[in-house]
């Protein structure tokens, strides 16, 4: 599930660079929301092959990355966008 998961998303960000009008991003972003889902796998992957006395600290940890990921990554996005 997460290899899929990782390919789907490898296609839509390559498509992404190709995007020519604002249509063509919602219909990426839409198969993206409909295909990928990285991260609940990723999640049960790691609640159910970590030992029980550290699972809530690797799911914490996998928690608090993904907010920073979403929050970081847009952030250096648009920053070096506008750099430029």
């Amino acid at each position: 599930m997460i290899i899929r998961a990782g390919f789907v998303l490898f296609a839509i960000y390559t498509l992404t660079a190709f995007v020519t009008n604002p249509y063509e991003l919602l219909i990426l972003r839409l198969l993206q929301g409909l295909l990928s889902g990285f991260i609940p796998g990723a999640v049960a992957l790691i609640g159910t092959n970590t030992p029980s006395e550290k699972v809530g600290y690797a799911l914490s940890l996998i928690s608090t990355a993904s907010a920073s990921g979403g929050i970081v990554g847009p952030l250096l996005g648009g920053g070096i966008a506008d750099w430029k």
